[in-house]
């Protein structure tokens, strides 16, 4: 199933599939006991979530769906190439952070894809393209948790790393 996300999202959206009917709702979490993602049901039920588990350079999150713990996503490496790793799902993403386009396998089967979509009223939206339908609140919590992880938005590309934006009150 194809599955539509906001990417620019601070607290609550809703996910909706291509003939724009809801389907799940993803809430933000950022608080001091909790930092990290819900995917909800569309009665507001929590269906999964991505809690961030440490505070390194290489955050790691642990993902549970219907309160039993998944797996966990450690960011491994990455300059231009991302590999990441969920461990429990045995998936392995593999993606391109300018981009921001992933693809996650289990074993030599597709699993997911991540993609971007700029639209023509400005909203930015992530793909999730799932191959089964047990896998779409892990899949989700994924998306959601690699949209924390992106470098670059989605509208300056490339260019918005190395061309910064003049101020006002900059001379020359």
């Amino acid at each position: 199933m194809r599955l539509y996300v906001p990417a620019d999202h601070n607290a609550l959206v809703k996910v909706t599939d291509e003939k724009n009917s809801p389907h799940y709702l993803i809430q933000t979490i950022r608080s001091f006991e909790l930092n990290g993602v819900r995917v909800l049901s569309l009665s507001a039920d929590t269906l999964g979530e991505a809690r961030q588990s440490s505070l390194n350079l290489l955050p790691r999150y642990t993902l549970v769906v219907d309160e039993q713990e998944v797996g966990q996503i450690n960011r491994l490496a990455g300059v231009w190439r991302e590999v990441l790793f969920v461990s429990g799902l045995n998936w392995l993403l593999v993606g391109d952070i300018t981009g921001n386009q992933y693809t996650g396998y289990h074993g030599s089967k597709k699993v997911l894809t991540v993609d971007t979509l700029a639209t023509v009223d400005d909203a930015n939206y992530f793909i999730v393209d799932v191959t089964e339908s047990n896998d779409e609140v892990p899949a989700l919590l994924v998306a959601a948790t690699l949209n924390r992880w992106r470098k670059v938005s989605i509208r300056a590309g490339v260019r918005g790393l190395f061309h910064q934006k003049k101020r006002a009150n900059d001379l020359g």
